[in-house]
């Protein structure tokens, strides 16, 4: 995947039987950024979701779903670019079938898509739900939903609707 928005790979190898990958490095990553509960400012909220989404685009284009997008996988260059880490967990296809989510849900709580949660059939869209979960909890502070338990915060993800953005941040119209 060569694309501005996806960090560089430049070797995977091994020596004897410890394996390794040799990527680009890049400072940061937008999880740090969040924890510093700093209000970004709605262009630089506009500029990360565009970039995040080209780096999206590009991974769709070829048939790869990431299935894991969050903050700690998207890094940040000391440019303010930002780039898609971390596809360990991806899937190489159009969409990933039934049988092939329903055995475990291998995601991060606070970004996945309802139907990676019901074991349903996975597709593009659903990296697009963690993408819109990402930009929610940047443009408000709050995560879209949390509690204590995963288990909780997942039905939270098929029944409940997040607050309203206008009714956090005032900059946002409703």
């Amino acid at each position: 995947l060569d694309h501005v928005n996806i960090v560089k790979i430049f070797e995977v190898g091994n020596s004897d039987e410890d394996y390794y990958i040799s990527l680009q490095y890049l400072p940061e990553n937008l999880e740090r950024i969040l924890k510093n509960s700093i209000e970004i400012p709605i262009k630089r909220i506009i500029e990360i979701g565009s970039q995040i989404a080209s780096g999206l685009s590009k991974a769709h284009s070829v048939d790869v779903i990431h299935k894991d997008i969050k903050p700690q996988n998207i890094l940040i260059g000391s440019d303010g670019e930002l780039k898609l880490v971390d596809f360990g967990i991806a899937f190489f296809g159009e969409k990933l079938s039934i049988g092939h989510s329903t055995s475990t849900v291998i995601s991060t709580p606070y970004y996945i898509s309802p139907e990676h949660i019901n074991g349903e059939l996975i597709t593009k869209s659903s990296d697009i739900y963690s993408l819109g979960c990402i930009l929610y909890q940047i443009s408000s502070g709050k995560l879209p939903f949390d509690s204590e338990s995963p288990f909780a915060i997942f039905r939270q993800h098929i029944e409940n609707t997040p607050v309203k953005l206008d009714k956090i941040r005032k900059d946002i119209p409703g």
